[in-house]
């Protein structure tokens, strides 16, 4: 950095130069110099107040969105307003950024706007060719306009470039069958269910396309399967009749279709009661507080920790039995050491959706890190009541247990062990047996875990 002189020198001064002898020429150049100062320095606020202004005239504007408020009754209106806000936040903030795009194309597809949805994941995938998310809203907009070919192939790209997703291998299969390439499903489903063996979904899916297939052998075994996993699982109820037809079993078809009218018929009843006095802003009040999630995960993707903040606390009192936007605000008050306000946040959500497992799942997990052990125990158990079919909390009580180290759990832990392996003989149930099996001195047992953990992974 140059050096501006010491204050009061001028670079034109000469030493030995009288001063004297120069002084109008001195007082007129002091004249002109603040003058020049003057002008410089209003050009300079000028420049400030264009950029400032025309950077205001070039915020996103989003005209699909603003032409639905225009149109929408007061308390839509206000709501809509709410995600254009958030949108246009983001897009200032981070406007060439893919994750950025992902948003306003995920929000625009939930506002029924498809065409919207696609430019932005286009736009995206030019600034990143390898972001396969894009790709998997590319398969989500082409399958809901009928296209199952073509969303088959965008599922497929987002598969190939490991875009972390829980149901993709499931889209993808659908949209396979209903594009006639069945085939193409099986080996995909069959690798998801080696992977994640116990996914209800996926059996049923693969189910459905051995049916597809005319392997009705095949089918009714993984079906049978699926309903012994989940009973009160509704559709597959009726491609298990379809498949015992086919074979020939008439008398377990008649079952199977009876027990399907029996949970349809429960399913419609259940609907119809949740629309007796429905809050006619409810789904909208849930799309605005997807839309401020989506945000605050793209501002804790570039460290911007205080708006992501804000966005997750509206986003919780607009959908308070939401369990996404709960967990992630509590796991940023954790990682940043607000321990008791990470627990309000969890407490919080155990209050508002007490059928939901996930609560007490949450809020044990984070009392087990604090060794609160019998709150944590008390948790876990509350989970199972909620979800007995499913092995998450058993694994969970399991763990905790195992962690513990003490001699008097140790039975107990085997058996909740045992039972998340009979509902999901998952590797990581698997090696959770082994150890269970070990702490009991059944070193057979520990290492047969162990094998098929190992075969598995």
């Amino acid at each position: 950095m140059r050096s501006r002189g010491k204050p009061g020198e001028r670079r034109g001064d000469t030493p030995g130069f009288s001063r004297s002898q120069d002084a109008p020429r001195s007082s007129s150049r002091r004249w002109w110099r603040l003058l020049l100062a003057g002008t410089l320095c209003v050009a300079a606020w000028g420049a400030a107040l264009f950029f400032l202004f025309s950077g205001r005239s070039k915020r996103p504007e989003f005209p699909r969105i603003a032409e639905a408020i225009s149109r929408a009754p007061p308390g839509v209106a206000e709501l809509l307003a709410e995600i254009r806000e958030t949108v246009q936040g983001l897009a200032e903030a981070y406007p060439d950024s893919p994750p950025t795009l992902e948003v306003l194309a995920r929000i625009h597809h939930r506002l029924d706007m498809p065409d919207e949805a696609v430019a932005y994941c286009r736009k995206a995938l030019e600034l990143d060719p390898q972001f396969g998310v894009a790709y998997y809203w590319l398969g989500i907009i082409a399958r809901q306009k009928g296209n199952h070919s073509e969303a088959a192939d965008c599922f497929r790209k987002a598969l190939d470039l490991k875009t972390p997703s829980d149901g993709l291998i499931v889209d993808l299969a659908d949209a396979l069958v209903k594009a006639g390439r069945a085939e193409e499903a099986i080996p995909l489903v069959r690798e998801d269910l080696r992977a994640h063996p116990g996914s209800v979904a996926s059996m049923i899916v693969l189910g459905e396309v051995y049916a597809q297939c005319k392997r009705f052998q095949d089918a009714r075994g993984v079906l049978e399967a699926a309903v012994r996993a989940a009973p009160d699982y509704t559709r597959a109820y009726l491609a298990l009749a379809t498949a015992c037809a086919k074979l020939g079993d008439q008398a377990k078809s008649k079952e199977h279709l009876e027990r399907f009218k029996a949970l349809k018929e429960r399913d419609e009843q259940s609907h119809r009661e949740s629309l007796k006095g429905v809050d006619p802003l409810a789904d909208l009040r849930v799309d605005v507080a997807q839309a401020r999630l989506s945000a605050a995960k793209v501002y804790l993707w570039h460290r911007e920790l205080q708006p992501a903040e804000g966005h997750l606390l509206r986003a919780c009192e607009l959908a308070p039995r939401e369990w996404e936007c709960r967990q992630m605000l509590a796991s940023l008050y954790e990682h940043e050491g607000y321990t008791e306000e990470a627990l309000r946040v969890l407490t919080d959500f155990a209050k508002a959706a007490p059928d939901d497992p996930k609560a007490p799942m949450f809020l044990g997990s984070m009392l087990g890190r604090l060794r609160r052990f019998d709150a944590a125990v008390e948790c876990y158990r509350k989970a199972i009541a909620l979800a007995p079919g499913q092995a998450m909390g058993y694994a969970a009580l399991a763990d905790l247990f195992l962690q513990e180290a003490s001699p008097k759990h140790a039975a107990e832990a085997k058996a909740l062990a045992q039972k998340a392996v009979d509902l999901q003989p998952a590797a990581r149930n698997l090696f959770l047996l082994a150890i269970a099996c070990r702490r009991t001195g059944d070193l057979r047992a520990a290492r047969a875990a162990l094998d098929r953990a190992l075969a598995l992974e």
